[in-house]
């Protein structure tokens, strides 16, 4: 039988405010009140439950007593989904389609290391709605390509765009292997600006069969002048170097990283 994924990510609540979040059940079991005055004051429909359960557990609370009070809180009807909630992003069909990877994403996050077992299964929602929101734009269609661009679509990737690299395949091989992600497959570098038209991209991403040094540089004065974080692959062999990931103005620029690193072989040859 498939599972069924209930999220509410964003909610709104406790109804009524604080004082109706400390009035005793029926059944006479009360979370702790400073823990239900603490989540009243969270709980404004404008964070996901992730960062409700993240900023408590920054606070001192236990996690799994910040679930079990959202579990009671939702089983009493203290809560209510907010209408910016990120479940709207996902339809019931692709709930069903990315629920092992959503497990995955929440295992990841450490819900499942850490022996929560939650009323409330949102964790690795968050994360399946950050990539459905995404835009990636990938120059390289060749093997190596090619086998990222599937990768990608498969996660759930909201929007691939693919640019082949002269002497490489022009996009042949790459298909959509996932009816809810879009591909987008361009002839040329010089029709980026028209495919994306007002959108943003959130990643840009160079995965070339044979890496050029002279376009990893040129895309790094890209990712510089758009704000655009930049990653690089590059395969030697049976060798695999994925990054480094470039965040504009948050971490070394690829022409830093470049220098740096070949100023250290340097030493190390010495």
């Amino acid at each position: 039988m498939t599972e069924r994924f209930y999220h509410r990510p964003m909610l709104r609540g406790p109804l009524g405010g604080p004082s109706q979040a400390v009035s005793a059940p029926e059944d006479g079991r009360i979370p702790a009140p400073e823990l239900l005055r603490a989540l009243a004051e969270l709980l404004t429909g404008e964070l996901t439950l992730d960062a409700v359960v993240g900023s408590l557990v920054a606070d001192g609370f236990e996690a799994e007593q910040i679930v079990e009070a959202l579990g009671w809180l939702d089983a009493t009807g203290r809560l209510q989904e907010a209408p910016d909630s990120e479940l709207s992003l996902l339809s019931p069909a692709e709930t069903g389609h990315y629920g092992p990877q959503m497990r995955l994403l929440a295992a990841m996050a450490g819900s499942e290391r850490a022996g929560i077992s939650s009323p409330l299964p949102v964790l690795g929602l968050s994360a399946q709605s950050a990539l459905k929101r995404s835009l990636v734009v990938m120059l390289g269609t060749g093997r190596n390509g090619a086998a990222l661009a599937n990768a990608l679509l498969q996660a759930g990737i909201g929007h691939l765009v693919a640019v082949p690299l002269p002497g490489q395949p022009a996009g042949e091989a790459l298909d959509v292997p996932n009816p809810f992600a879009r591909l987008t497959v361009l002839e040329r570098t010089e029709d980026l600006p028209a495919a994306l038209g007002e959108a943003v991209a959130h990643l840009l991403v160079y995965c070339p069969d044979v890496f050029d040094e002279a376009t990893a540089e040129w895309l790094n004065e890209v990712s510089l002048a758009q704000t655009v974080p930049f990653l690089s692959y590059r395969q030697t062999g049976v060798a695999v170097e994925l990054g480094p990931l470039v965040i504009p103005r948050q971490t070394a620029c690829y022409r830093c990283y470049r220098l740096r690193r070949h100023g250290a072989e340097a030493v190390s040859r010495q």
